[in-house]
């Protein structure tokens, strides 16, 4: 499955909406932003945090990743997570969804 098929599938299923085009990000949910990471080392993992205090919800692929770096990325954003009040789920293999503490987001109802 290729990139855009995969995002298109994910959007359908688990947030109950379209998706465009992948080069469209952030896009708006809600009045909420939406960020898609796809970190190629330990150093990005910052920029979740980041965009978790901006107040985005944040999708992060670490599909691909070496699994030792794809651990530390998980773990540090799981503390970070815990830190901010926010929310982490897994939504598919090695694919995160991370909401900031004042996120309205909620799951579509199966």
């Amino acid at each position: 499955m290729n990139k855009k098929n995969f995002f298109q599938n994910l959007f359908r299923g688990f947030f109950g909406i379209e998706y465009v085009e992948e080069n469209v990000s952030p896009i708006t949910i809600n009045q909420e932003k939406v960020v898609f990471r796809e970190p190629s080392s330990f150093n990005d993992a910052k920029f979740l945090a980041d965009d978790i205090k901006a107040g985005k919800l944040v999708v992060i692929n670490l599909d691909g990743l070496d699994k030792d770096i794809a651990r530390r990325i998980v773990d540090f954003s799981t503390g970070f997570i815990y830190i901010l009040g926010g929310k982490m789920k897994s939504i598919g293999e090695m694919i995160f969804l991370l909401t900031p503490n004042n996120s309205i987001f909620e799951e579509k109802e199966a």
